[in-house]
Parts: C-alpha cells; sequence; structure tokens
C-alpha cells in the first residue's frame, strides 16, 4: 500500500535544478523538502524557485533538521562517497548521480552499507528509461540480432574544446573524480552491462587535449589533470566486442550513436534519428518510439531530460511502495560499472588489457 508521499532532500543545485526537480513535480507523490548547496545564495535561489520549504549549505544540518525519506546527490563525484554515507547512517533511501565514487573501495562500502540499511539505493543511470534504450534491450532479450558480435558507440561533441567557453571546474581535475570517462563511459558501460552482461577485460586510452583552463579572471589559465577524450576496448563475458570512444574537443561534428552487430540482423541507435533495426535479408526499419515525458511542462530537451521522470517515478515509487526497484541501476550495478571504470584507468596507466575477476 502506497504511503501519503515521500519526502525528498536534494544535494547540489546545478544538474538538480534542470532536470531532477522539474521531474520530480511531475510525480505525484514526490514532496521535495529541502534543498541543499555548498553556497546557501544558490540553495535560497532554488528553493525559491521551485516552492521548496527549507534552504541548506549544510547537507547534516539538513539530514537532521527536515528529515527526509529520500535524498538525492547530485554533486561532484570525490563527494558522493561521505555523502552517501551520512544519507545511510540517517536511515534515508538514496538515489546517487553516476559514477558511484572516486574507487571501488569507496563504491563496495556504499553498496555494504546500503545493504545493511536496507533502504532503495539507485545510481543515476536514467537512459534505463528512455523508450529506444529499453526497447534495444527488450529486442536484444528476444534474440533480434542473434548472437551480439560486437558493439560500437560513439559520441562527439564540442562542449569543451573551448579553453575559455568552458572554464576550469571540478571536472578538470582527475584527483576529484572528472572527467570524461566517469561522465559518459560511466553511462555506456552501464548500458552495455545493462544489455549484453558484464563486461571481462578492458584496454584504455585517454586524452588530455585542452590542457589548460581559464580559472577565474580570463587571464588566469590552471593546468587540467582530467581527460576530455577517451577510447575503451572491452569484451563481455559473454564474447561480445564492444568499442566506445567519446571527444568533448569536438570543433564542428556532433553525434551520440551507437551500432549493434549481430550473427541474424543489426541495431543502429542515434539520439537524433532514434532507431533502426533489420533482420538478416530484410532492409533497416524504423523502430523509433517517442518519449510521451518530452512533452511534459518544464522538461528540457534531448533523452537525459525526460529519461529522469521516468527514473524519478520508479525510485519515487519503490520508496513510497516499500519495495526494490526493479528496473533502476542499483548501488550493485554502480559497483560493477565503477569496476570497469577503475579497470580503465589502470590499462591506461600500465599500458596493457586488465582483466576483472
Amino acid at each position: 500500500m502506497a504511503n501519503k508521499g515521500v519526502r525528498i532532500g536534494v544535494i547540489g543545485s546545478g544538474f538538480a535544478s534542470t532536470v531532477q526537480i522539474p521531474a520530480l513535480q511531475h510525480v505525484p507523490s514526490a514532496e521535495i523538502v529541502a534543498m541543499v548547496s555548498q553556497h546557501l545564495d544558490r540553495a535560497r535561489a532554488c528553493a525559491k524557485e521551485f516552492g521548496i520549504p527549507r534552504a541548506y549549505d549544510d547537507y547534516q544540518q539538513m539530514l537532521a533538521e527536515s528529515k527526509p525519506d529520500l535524498v538525492l546527490i547530485t554533486t561532484p563525484v570525490y563527494l558522493h562517497h561521505a555523502m552517501t554515507l551520512a544519507v545511510l547512517n540517517a536511515g534515508c533511501h538514496v538515489l546517487c548521480e553516476k559514477p558511484m565514487a572516486s574507487n571501488v573501495d569507496q563504491a563496495y562500502e556504499m553498496l555494504a552499507r546500503a545493504t545493511e540499511a536496507n533502504v532503495v539505493n539507485v545510481i543515476d543511470h536514467e537512459l534505463r528509461f528512455d523508450p529506444n534504450h529499453r526497447r534495444v534491450k527488450q529486442l536484444l532479450d528476444a534474440g533480434f540480432v542473434g548472437k551480439v558480435y560486437h558493439v560500437h558507440m560513439n559520441v562527439l561533441d564540442p562542449l569543451r574544446a573551448d579553453a575559455l567557453a568552458s572554464p576550469f571546474s571540478w571536472w578538470s581535475e582527475a584527483s576529484k573524480g572528472g572527467g570524461q570517462l566517469g561522465a559518459r563511459a560511466s553511462h555506456m558501460i552501464d548500458l552495455v552491462q545493462w544489455w549484453l552482461g558484464d563486461i571481462g577485460s578492458v584496454s584504455a586510452q585517454l586524452g588530455t587535449w585542452v590542457q589548460w583552463r581559464r580559472g577565474n579572471t580570463p587571464s588566469t589559465m590552471l593546468p587540467v589533470t582530467s581527460d576530455d577524450q577517451f577510447t575503451l576496448l572491452a569484451e563481455t563475458r559473454n564474447g561480445s566486442m564492444v568499442v566506445l570512444f567519446d571527444s568533448e574537443v569536438s570543433r564542428h561534428l556532433a553525434c551520440d550513436h551507437a551500432e549493434i552487430i549481430g550473427s541474424e540482423g543489426t541495431l543502429i541507435l542515434d539520439s537524433r534519428d532514434g532507431l533502426h533495426g533489420g533482420r538478416t535479408g530484410e532492409p533497416l526499419s524504423d523502430l523509433t518510439l517517442a518519449n510521451p515525458d518530452s512533452q511534459l511542462p518544464g522538461i528540457g530537451p534531448g533523452m537525459w531530460a525526460s529519461s529522469f521522470v521516468g527514473l524519478a517515478r520508479e525510485v519515487v515509487g519503490a520508496v513510497d511502495e516499500n519495495r526494490r526497484t526493479a528496473e533502476a541501476a542499483t548501488f550493485k550495478e554502480g559497483l560493477r560499472v565503477q569496476q570497469v571504470l577503475d579497470a580503465a584507468h589502470r590499462s591506461w596507466s600500465e599500458r596493457r588489457w586488465v582483466y576483472l575477476t
């Protein structure tokens, strides 16, 4: 039986204010009771914009005073571990941004504590709730392409090509979890493992092409230690070959494209062109599904924002109905992604293939 509602605290005012809070406003049982930001003025501005009753610059104070049922952690990667443990110690359910942690040891501890607390625990891999990514999984499970030979995902984006327009931030620091391997490969890895099963080995190459970025003033340039491009070769335990590529420094081209090639057919998924597929001897057909959540008021353009609406419904529903989430990526899946990310970093550092145990 459903409760009267789920009290929600949000930590982090960036991504949350553009994607997560607008999505939660379309979940009837969701009640956002508190907003936390490192800067109190930002927390207050966000709270005022969305009608949230309390604003804080201290998440521990928020947990003690507002007593939420569910907490969304939308902060930089290096803060996930400590914040998640504090949320779990307060007895709250948690939805944490990806990637899960700074390393596998932190991810193991987060999973162990969440399991012990017996709460809903989810990593923000919202593309599991995009209709076309879900359709790919259904088709693969049904044998549409037969044995999967290889998967190729390719992303080109000019987002970080300009050192002045994309200034220095925590994202520029590898020690804080910055870089595209964590930002984008975490999503790609989760999709591959959701679709095809666990990855067993990886070989990675990381690039830092824009090596200095603007600091607090245009004349101040700071050194970048994180990656803005990666290539990740992998093999699943089922024998499928995988190539994941992302460059955020493409000056003219932009794409987000995936190809899945099998013994009996092909699936092609593109963020702009939709989903196409065909069986052996047949032409490719348009299999694209529309996401009705993209038409909701306040939901931004693109598949990320509309997909989060579905994830929000599932997570809040699981808390409200006192059940496990059936479809979202849990901390267990987050740990599996973290293992691949750590192996990729080790692969590039040691210039070799790394095998996951």
